[in-house]
């Protein structure tokens, strides 16, 4: 049983409503097509028994309660969040067995740094973001753009975040480690449009 709505976050509590700055990889409205920033992607890709569905690429601001005891109640702190949200599914009918998710790795055009990573201040110390990932039950309801599964139990969703950060590219290289059981395979997105 996968966790449900569990997010592995070390950071101040998080006020559930975000900022969407910029758009997913697949567009959630039809827009008009002459639009330079409507791209076609093939965004699926198959490795052994698993497929992974890249679902979006989006840059927002989530506001976290102040841990500074000096300020005002009423005051949040405007984080800016880098998140990757894909689709996992095993392909073949076989036993179910666990989940073996990795590493998610975020690269620029060239080997370029894809990320720029700000500091935030905790107290007097300074400290960087970090990354947390997550997984969720497979849900059409609760997710936007969820595409079909064959079998909804033999699939997942996956949520990597990046805290403090910003995309500073148009381009992002996304490698994701992910499977089941023994079997881990490598899916690796080249030039995500990230607009």
């Amino acid at each position: 049983m996968l966790p449900s709505k569990s997010c592995i976050f070390a950071a101040a509590s998080v006020i559930a409503f975000s900022v969407l700055l910029q758009s997913s990889v697949f567009a959630a409205e039809p827009a008009d097509p002459d639009s330079p920033s409507i791209r076609s992607y093939s965004a699926s890709q198959e490795r052994g028994n698993v497929r992974v569905t890249l679902l979006s690429v989006s840059q927002v601001v989530e506001f976290e309660k102040a841990t500074d005891k000096q300020t005002n109640a009423s005051i949040f702190n405007a984080v800016p969040i880098v998140r990757i949200v894909y689709l996992v599914e095993k392909l073949n009918s076989g036993t179910m067995e666990g989940i073996s998710t990795g590493q998610v790795e975020l690269a620029g055009p060239n080997g370029i740094p894809a990320l720029t990573e700000m500091t935030f201040r905790q107290g007097d110390t300074l400290k960087k973001g970090g990354t947390a990932s997550s997984i969720h039950d497979y849900n059409p309801l609760g997710t936007d753009c969820l595409p079909p599964v064959a079998e909804p139990k033999r699939a997942y969703v996956g949520v990597h975040r990046v805290r403090c950060a910003i995309i500073k590219t148009t381009q992002l290289q996304i490698t994701l480690h992910e499977g089941f059981g023994k079997q881990q395979e490598v899916f690796c997105f080249e030039n995500v449009p990230v607009p």
